[in-house]
């Protein structure tokens, strides 16, 4: 039975690493798969280990079980994925984990998955059955099943696995398949593209000593992985491709992605005693925060003071840089020419003329991440507003009050907001939730934005990923920044995205940062 991380478990780590332990996996004693309509013997068939470097630095591990179930309707196959990884941010090593459970039948048809997000105070598991051409998924803390089409071509990560070996591949063969992504919900296409045997390193054990491994160099056959584009909020986004290095049986002893502004990641096949082992140097791994920052040629001598600044971003072979950044009447950004444009972004603190826009309940409602209806988060946002009954004074006031109560870290995973709320720690992530939460608490509809912000270090100024959070007031949605507390947005502030979080139960909305993480460049050429 051959094993490769293929697209699924790729999808998983690149929100992990954007997350930085926002979700994991962990091996999962008391992992929970969906019942069986009868009792089942179980036949394990696959226990593979897989040691995951990035940078050269050792992280973690994968790890991929099999088991073969025999019910009175047939054999169904369970195939769970751990992912165990260690990942640097801003100077703090956080482990990231997750676990996730794909249940199909003998022809590869997806039946069941489960996934859980260990996130900072607890866990979150999305449960996910199939009938037919529908999706039926139970989200975290809800016991009502939400509709999502499927499609029935896609198959499950046993079938797809054995694809290769099924079809005897040689090279300049191209096979596709569609196949379910739970860390997304949503089915990701794959193209294999078979090249030919290349020289590679690989782990051999020593059959003394599982515990000791050689790295050697071997003849294997390369495969491409590509995936399909996927769309995420209305835009294209191009998850990179994993190459893949196979033996004779179509079993995969090395692969090697390429992470947008990270770093490259490898995974060699290895015994279990090697992959568990701890790295002997975690602090050598690659700082994900620093690393993905974009380094400015000049700074702006006083950000708090600028009323407007024109930025000149380049985003190398994209056809449509300009649709990377969201634009508003806070942000115009000009025609592109050769992968460049203009982006003009203006500092905001007080509502402009109302309008009359009318907002949704998406912004208004408690949802599973922005949980206002969670006590303490409601006491927090009644503590912080007290007696005031205008709505863009109450969101400067939790924007305030956040900014001063928070004790910000970056060694704190993704949590919902009423984890937050408790804790009162993290970066600008937790800061973000909360205060999008609380103000949806006391009736001002709210969403999170996600971009880059102007930071001016001790060596050099920078734009920095990060987050922040949207009020509407009277039709209109303006910035706040509880890392910052400004009472509104700087002209350093540039938006790539927002979100609800509506029927959001994986972390998806953070992932349009990949569209020009590590390919963005940027410079500064007008300040008012």
């Amino acid at each position: 039975m051959p094993f490769s991380p293929l697209i699924g478990p790729f999808a998983r780590f690149t929100l992990g690493l954007l997350l930085l332990a926002g979700v994991g996996l962990v091996p999962s004693s008391g992992f929970r798969t969906a019942q069986a309509d009868s009792p089942a013997k179980s036949i394990k068939i696959v226990d593979h280990w897989d040691s995951a470097y990035l940078s050269g630095a050792q992280s973690g591990y994968f790890r991929t079980r099999v088991e073969e179930r025999k019910t009175e309707k047939g054999s169904t196959y369970l195939s769970t994925l751990n992912m165990n990884l260690q990942l640097k941010r801003y100077g703090s090593v956080v482990t990231t984990r997750m676990d996730s459970m794909t249940e199909e039948d003998d022809q590869g048809h997806v039946l069941n998955v489960s996934l859980i997000q260990y996130l900072d105070q607890g866990e979150a598991l999305t449960r996910a059955r199939v009938e037919g051409n529908k999706l039926f998924v139970r989200a975290p803390g809800n016991d009502k099943e939400r509709e999502m089409p499927f499609d029935t071509e896609a198959i499950g990560p046993h079938k797809a696995d054995g694809l290769l070996r099924e079809k005897k591949a040689k090279a300049g063969d191209k096979i596709r398949y569609k196949t379910f992504e739970p860390s997304l919900l949503m089915i990701t296409g794959v193209e294999a593209r078979v090249k030919g045997e290349e020289d590679v390193d690989i782990f051999v054990a020593d059959k003394a000593d599982p515990a000791k491994v050689e790295r050697k160099t071997k003849k294997l056959l390369r495969v491409d992985m590509v995936p399909d584009p996927i769309n995420l909020m209305g835009t294209a986004l191009q998850l990179p491709t994993q190459t893949v290095w196979m033996d004779e049986n179509y079993e995969a002893q090395h692969s090697r992605t390429e992470m947008p502004g990270m770093g490259t990641m490898h995974l060699f096949r290895t015994t279990k005693e090697v992959a568990t082992k701890p790295g002997a140097a975690p602090e050598l791994l690659p700082d994900l925060g620093t690393g993905s920052a974009i380094v400015l040629a000049k700074r702006v001598p006083d950000i708090t003071s600028a009323k407007s600044i024109k930025w000149k971003l380049t985003i190398p072979e994209e056809a449509n840089p300009t649709a990377a950044f969201s634009q508003d009447d806070r942000q115009a950004a000009s025609k592109p020419e050769n992968g460049s444009f203009f982006l003009t972004c203006k500092a905001t603190r007080d509502p402009d003329q109302p309008s009359n826009a009318e907002v949704g309940g998406e912004f208004k409602d408690a949802c599973y991440y922005l949980d206002s209806d969670d006590a303490t988060v409601r006491g927090l946002a009644n503590l912080a507003v007290g007696q005031e009954t205008d709505p863009w004074k109450k969101a400067v006031r939790i924007e305030q009050f956040v900014n001063k109560k928070m004790k910000v870290s970056s060694e704190v995973g993704f949590a919902t907001a009423a984890q937050v709320a408790r804790s009162l720690t993290g970066d600008c992530r937790q800061h973000a939730m909360l205060a999008a939460a609380m103000c949806r608490a006391v009736g001002v509809p709210s969403r999170t934005a996600l971009g880059l912000v102007y930071v001016d270090q001790t060596q050099s100024a920078i734009l920095g990923f990060h987050m922040w959070l949207e009020v509407n007031i009277d039709g209109q949605w303006r910035g706040l920044d509880p890392i910052f507390g400004l009472k509104g947005l700087t002209a350093g502030h540039l938006k790539i995205c927002d979100h609800s979080w509506k029927n959001t139960q994986t972390l998806a909305p953070l992932l349009p940062v990949l569209r020009v993480m590590g390919k963005l460049q940027a410079e500064i050429v007008e300040v008012d």
